[in-house]
């Protein structure tokens, strides 16, 4: 829908600071306008934008309301008083119009006046700016669809001229009429938006009043979050003063996380048991809980060395390393075993859940919205998703050159000759060390960690246990061959080893990049959960590799993930955790279980919706090994997905499935339990196990379009467009289908 509005461009500018959804002194331009609607946007976006230069004119205008909708609430939107851009969204699947300041005219007093259209689009991405309001109406017809009236806020005398001015602009409105609507209104970043302007006159003449009050701007920022009453007690014992400091209130945001992550893991301790489950699981909350550290940390630092308004550069980073923070929480709950400690464990750790899921609302909102006073933050148009989503020659992207392909093609076949390796492993003594461990301890301390660090392993069963751990960042291990080169063990749950420790292979370490390997647990389907490897670290890639196990055999714990060309082999939740993973060209191979087990490819276990995570499959095979299809032993029935955790998310997409796959598609887990919350979706699937008819009717499960499948590419999902091209690996950024 579209609105218009006109605004002033006031003679005497001086510095504008839009701060808790008030202008400070003169501001340069003055906006009014209305913006009317009713229609269903169960995930919308408002497109807000302006031309010129970034983040050099605000404007704040006050919600008054019409027909059923809350009242009263204010709104800030920040844009630039010359030239033209665009707003830009999280992904490029919706273009967004925009306002040209150039079209500017004068009012009959000889004043410049902005015009301005906002727009509401329609998209079924997620929420881009913050606060839902409720709204109601009718469609086609009926009681008047409520609308926004946008008032000038800071200049309470305008002329009558002004007014009739305004009003002739108001009468130019679109309503859009649904069942039900919700508006999504960037409240937090009016607390943090900064414009500046060069004083070229005297500003003696012009009056405006100010907010800044830390308790109004808490309120402001804690109203994006689900846990409001938190976020407020938290953050205004955490900024003591009155404060619009920007980066105070976010890093104040971040910080509190910390503080009771702190309590929560420490309750840990306070859990004594003569049990080695539970001894075992104290000790993994304390080791989770130094990997949040590091996180929030990071994240925390990450505000303190960037503007404001380059925050959106980084926003995925950080939401990424929230989101580790929520995986690590559920890592050292689901370590103890079933019980009252356990039930004591997850009530502990309440707090730092609910106040790291308001600080993933808090930077999410908060970047989206100062992507629009920053529009050097480029992201993908739908044009160039389209183009990036076309055929490309061999398999690879369309930026590859030719002398790149070659030697990927290579690295594919023969990675030594595209990496030459700093060290060499070989069982036979024909390497510089026998056992992957030795190569790993000998790896330099001081290394620059900027350049790769390469390590070959030559053909060889490798039964040792290989824990990558945070200090070994970016290197590359490449074999012969998945079915040569191959790291094994048989830790298991069954004899005793908590599921978390029985990979014999283990990644932490952010950058890693694994081709031509395998990955293998010999335990077997009797001795239930056995994860031949486990991935917690950002920025990782498998190329050509092979995961090989029954149960359990993938733990993508946490971080974005990229799997291309790989080859994973199980049962029961064989690809299960919390991580963000794309596995694109991968073959599932669907083994035989034990004879009262079922078979379910993936156990997503996203437990907050404010979380980046989820498990995409995008032009995979999903085919049965032999022995399943063995008809001389009883049926197995065989899922593509069960919700591991409440907000599970999954998506499978231009892959073909065979018709072993039961009809439904889907498994509960227990009962009810998330199929509200999860989100499960397909797209362009094929093959005789890909017909939706007979799909689960749960909430959460969705047939989805090409419009939101562009979510899910590896270039939105996980923005792999540059740290999987640096690793060397064949990518498709888009869709397969034009």
């Amino acid at each position: 829908m579209r609105t218009q509005g006109s605004g002033e461009l006031l003679r005497r500018p001086r510095s504008v600071n839009v701060i808790a959804g008030v202008f400070g002194r003169n501001p340069r331009v003055s906006l009014e306008g209305r913006l009317g609607f009713s229609h269903h946007l169960p995930a919308s976006q408002i497109s807000l934008s302006g031309g010129g230069r970034p983040a050099t004119f605000g404007f704040l205008a006050r919600m008054e309301t019409a027909g059923k909708m809350p009242g009263g609430s204010p709104f800030t939107v920040a844009g630039a008083p010359r030239g033209r851009c665009e707003a830009i969204g999280d992904i490029g699947a919706t273009k967004f119009s925009t306002f040209d300041t150039r079209s500017s005219t004068r009012d009959r007093r000889g004043r410049r006046r902005l015009n301005f259209d906002l727009n509401l689009i329609n998209s079924s991405l997620v929420p881009y700016i913050l606060v839902s309001l409720p709204l109601s109406g009718q469609r086609g017809g009926g009681e008047p669809a409520p609308h926004f009236t946008m008032s000038n806020h800071y200049d309470k005398n305008l002329s009558e001229s002004r007014k009739s001015d305004a009003e002739q602009q108001r009468q130019k409105k679109l309503v859009l009429v649904g069942s039900s609507a919700a508006l999504l209104l960037l409240l937090v970043v009016g607390a943090v938006a900064t414009s500046n302007y060069q004083n070229d006159e005297s500003d003696s003449n012009i009056s405006t009043k100010t907010m800044h009050s830390s308790s109004k701007s808490v309120k402001m920022l804690c109203s994006a979050t689900d846990y409001t009453h938190a976020c407020e007690v938290s953050l205004s014992k955490a900024v003591k003063s009155d404060t619009d400091d920007p980066k105070i209130l976010l890093k104040a945001a971040v910080t509190v996380v910390l503080d009771e992550v702190s309590k929560g893991f420490a309750h840990s301790k306070l859990l004594q048991s003569n049990d080695s489950r539970v001894r075992g699981a104290v000790e993994d909350c304390q080791a989770m809980y130094e990997n949040s550290k590091i996180e929030i940390n990071a994240t925390i630092q990450t505000i303190i060395d960037h503007g404001i308004d380059n925050l959106p550069h980084r926003s995925h980073d950080m939401r990424t390393w929230l989101s580790a923070v929520m995986a690590y929480q559920e890592t050292c709950i689901d370590g103890f075993p079933e019980g009252e400690l356990k039930t004591k464990m997850r009530h502990a750790m309440t707090g730092a859940k609910e106040l790291t899921s308001n600080a993933l609302a808090i930077i999410g909102q908060a970047s989206s919205f100062l992507s629009l006073i920053n529009p050097s933050r480029r992201l993908l148009s739908a044009e160039e998703e389209l183009a990036l989503s076309a055929p490309k020659k061999n398999g690879f992207p369309s930026w590859v050159s030719k002398s790149d392909r070659r030697m990927l093609r290579g690295a594919r076949h023969r990675p030594n000759l595209a990496f030459p390796p700093n060290v060499t492993v070989a069982k036979d003594g024909s390497g510089d060390f026998t056992t992957i461990n030795q190569a790993m301890d000998a790896i330099p301390k001081n290394r620059n960690r900027t350049i790769r660090y390469v390590i070959y392993v030559k053909q060889g069963i490798y039964d040792e246990q290989v824990n990558f751990t945070r200090n070994y960042e970016n290197i590359l291990m490449y074999g012969d061959g998945a079915t040569k080169s191959i790291i094994t063990g048989n830790h298991n749950n069954v004899d005793g080893t908590r599921t978390f420790h029985t990979p014999p292979f283990v990644v932490a370490a952010n950058g890693f990049v694994g081709i031509a390997m395998g990955f293998r647990n010999t335990a077997g389907p009797a001795k239930h959960q056995a994860v031949a490897a486990r991935v917690q670290a950002d920025s990782v890639v498998f190329l050509n590799c092979r995961f090989e196990a029954y149960q359990d055999t993938l733990y993508a714990h946490s971080h974005r993930q990229f799997y291309r060309g790989c080859v994973i082999t199980g049962t029961v939740d064989f690809i299960f955790g919390d991580g963000t993973a794309v596995f694109q060209n991968c073959l599932l191979v669907v083994r035989r279980p034990l004879d009262n087990q079922q078979n379910i490819i993936t156990a997503q276990g996203r437990t907050d919706h404010r979380e980046t995570s989820g498990f995409v499959f995008q032009n995979c095979r999903i085919k049965a090994d032999k022995r399943l299809l063995d008809t001389s032993r009883p049926p197995i029935r065989s899922y593509l997905a069960r919700p591991w955790k409440s907000y599970s998310k999954t998506i499978f997409m231009e892959s073909h499935i065979e018709d072993f796959i039961d009809p439904a598609g889907y498994l509960p887990w227990d009962g009810d339990f998330g199929l509200n919350t999860l989100y499960y979706a397909e797209f362009n699937n094929y093959g005789p196990g890909a017909n939706g008819t007979a799909r689960v009717k749960w909430p959460g499960f969705h047939v989805i379009g090409k419009q939101e499948a562009m979510r899910y590419t590896v270039e939105s999902f996980i923005q792999g467009s540059s740290w999987i091209r640096e690793s060397g690996t064949p990518v498709r950024l888009g869709l397969s289908s034009a």
